[in-house]
């Protein structure tokens, strides 16, 4: 996964990777922040999709789990 985020930042022609590639390049701090910014939110909706998703298909499955557990 970072080995694929690492190749859009450096072989991407289009896309959020290649704009914040250029935004630094360019010295454009407010371009910069604002796309990182951007990701962090993205990531985080894919993160609570995510949980949501799999709380719905292992719902059989208890919450907690006696006797310890990782």
């Amino acid at each position: 996964m970072k080995v694929a985020v690492a190749g859009e930042f450096v072989a991407a022609s289009r896309g959020l990777g290649y704009l914040l590639s250029f935004a630094q390049s360019t010295y454009n701090a407010k371009l910069s922040l604002a796309l990182i910014a951007l990701i962090v939110l993205f990531v985080l909706l894919l993160f609570f999709l995510f949980d949501r998703l799999e709380r719905h298909l292992l719902r059989w499955r208890p919450e907690g789990r006696a006797g310890g557990g990782a």
